[in-house]
């Protein structure tokens, strides 16, 4: 079956649109073929139709010409919302955390504080004690002329007769100069020790033969059986000075540990007692049990107490899986130090506890406050898509998709200041689609709809600088604002714009031909000193003289 003309007609003009080329024209002849199935069906031509539809889709897609007004404000406070935030947060957070930081430090303060008031308790208690043992030791070496007498065989009362038993002093042994063992006692609780003399002796004659004044010496520990005995050496002079041996006293160290009072060290603290000597600090067995750190474990924890007289420090190398606190202090005129180590776990038990609180307390708080940020960002991002989407819905023409009164009002207003300011011209189109009531009558609304949509896009289509502005001003009217554009050049465009609506070859039956456009043309001059409405009104006066002058055609009226 043959195809219909006037169907191959409108798919080849609406191809022909849709790519931007002239559309066919119909032989003068036929001028109302294409338009006879709008009479027999009552609906607008097939052509048309198709048209509006691909305009409709494409000015949909339309973004509006103009800025958006007010969304930078808005976004600019979403910014600075979102920053508040997180500055927020970083303050709660280095607040937090300069808290803990003070918390620990207060803690350790505390443990030095408690080391510092019993430290000199033990130490008085201790000096006390050692004081004692060392009188009882000076009057035995006070009596060297016993010793000739003891070598004879006279009773060991002689040389030990009067003393008074001391708690935890096992026994007192007197050797000649030649380290011979002359005599030995029990005092108190203990057993008397008897040995022969030997080369291990001699560390207890060497260092008193060689000073004088030496005083007490604390010698190396001796051990009978588990029990580990502190050995405190006097030396003994002849009537004419010379050296005439020693007198040593055996303590049970931990005897001795169970005289002094406790400290308040922790469950994992120590409490040690150390020998200082010219070979360094050596710590005393069974004072307190193993030292961790000062057993042999560590030597960081020695080399720091031998260089000072008291003091403080952390031991930076954990020993056996521990880091420690250690506070010291030599003992006046004896070489001995006490020594107090506190296990960090214990220090800062009661700190961590807090300190997980804290930061659990602290981490739930920054959850709920970027979770409430997050919501009020998300509320606000929809804010400004709903202000935008109202800010297009009053300043986009929603049929065709152009911008509407207020954003011409606006735009020009912009256009001629800098055109003022730049002593540039300014030029604007008004345009009219001429007898669109009797088009719009014949067709019906919907038909008339679509018309305007097609000359709207006809219109958008023909602007080719990014400059350009076209808007619908009400009804079937159109302006069109051209920036830097003299007379000539307006008179250009709206040829162009003309010519382009003309080959739409859209029917308007009043009329008897298709819909054409007539356009006026206004020019502001260079140096015009004017206000926009004068422009608008010189263009709108250039349309009525177009229409007066036969219609679809273009009156040019320049603005002095």
């Amino acid at each position: 079956m043959p195809s219909c003309p006037i169907s191959c007609f409108c798919r080849r003009a609406a191809r022909a649109i849709s790519c931007g080329k002239r559309s066919p024209r119909l032989p003068r002849g036929e001028p109302s073929a294409a338009f006879s199935i709008v009479t027999a069906c009552g609906r607008p031509p097939h052509a048309l139709r198709r048209y509006s539809r691909s305009a409709g889709t494409t000015m949909r897609g339309h973004q509006p010409s103009f800025p958006i007004q007010g969304i930078a404000p808005l976004q600019r406070g979403q910014h600075a919302a979102l920053i508040g935030c997180v500055v927020i947060v970083l303050v709660m957070l280095s607040t937090g955390a300069s808290t803990l930081f003070g918390g620990r430090e207060d803690a350790q303060e505390r443990a030095v504080a408690r080391s510092s008031s019993a430290l000199p308790a033990m130490e008085r208690a201790l000096t006390q004690v050692l004081h004692d043992y060392d009188r009882t030791l000076q009057r035995v070496a006070a009596r060297a002329d016993s010793i000739e007498a003891q070598r004879s065989g006279t009773p060991g009362r002689t040389l030990f007769g009067g003393l008074t038993p001391l708690p935890c002093l096992s026994s007192i042994v007197v050797r000649d100069e030649h380290g011979l063992l002359i005599a030995d006692s029990a005092i108190g609780a203990g057993t008397m020790l008897r040995a022969d003399a030997g080369p291990d002796r001699q560390p207890y004659l060497t260092p008193l033969r060689r000073d004088p004044g030496l005083g007490l010496y604390v010698g190396a520990e001796h051990r009978a059986g588990q029990s580990t005995m502190l050995m405190l050496s006097r030396r003994v002079d002849k009537r004419n000075g010379a050296f005439g041996g020693v007198v040593t006293g055996a303590v049970d160290a931990a005897c001795l540990r169970r005289l002094l009072p406790d400290l308040p060290v922790g469950p994992h603290g120590q409490i040690a007692l150390l020998q200082v000597s010219d070979r360094g600090v050596k710590p005393i067995p069974d004072f307190s049990g193993a030292v961790i750190g000062l057993d042999g474990g560590g030597t960081e924890p020695l080399g720091a107490m031998s260089a000072s007289a008291k003091g403080a420090f952390s031991d930076d190398m954990p020993v056996q899986g521990e880091r420690r606190l250690y506070f010291f202090k030599h003992l006046d005129g004896l070489p001995l130090m006490l020594a107090v180590s506190f296990a960090e776990d214990d220090v800062y038990r009661a700190w961590r506890a807090h300190a997980i609180g804290t930061a659990a307390f602290m981490l739930a708080c920054t959850v709920i406050f970027l979770g409430l940020a997050g919501y009020l960002a998300l509320l606000i991002s929809r804010r400004n898509g709903i202000v935008v989407k109202l800010q297009q819905l009053a300043r986009l023409d929603e049929l065709t998709r152009l911008d509407n009164r207020r954003s011409f009002d606006d735009r020009l207003t912009t256009e001629w200041r800098r055109a003022a300011r730049d002593r540039r011209p300014l030029s604007v189109l008004f345009v009219d689609i001429d007898h669109f009531k009797n088009y719009n009558d014949s067709y019906g609304h919907q038909a008339g709809d679509a018309a305007l949509t097609a000359v709207a896009r006809c219109i958008g289509a023909n602007l080719r600088r990014p400059a350009d502005f076209a808007a619908r001003y009400g009804g079937e009217e159109f302006v069109v604002v051209l920036p830097d554009t003299d007379e000539t050049g307006a008179h250009a465009v709206a040829q162009t714009l003309r010519r382009a609506v003309d080959e739409l070859d859209v029917n308007c039956p009043g009329a008897g031909r298709h819909v054409t456009v007539s356009i006026g043309a206004a020019t502001r001059a260079a140096h015009a000193e004017r206000e926009p409405s004068a422009l608008v009104k010189a263009a709108d006066e250039a349309l009525y003289l177009a229409k007066a002058a036969g219609r679809n055609t273009v009156f040019v009226a320049q603005l002095t």
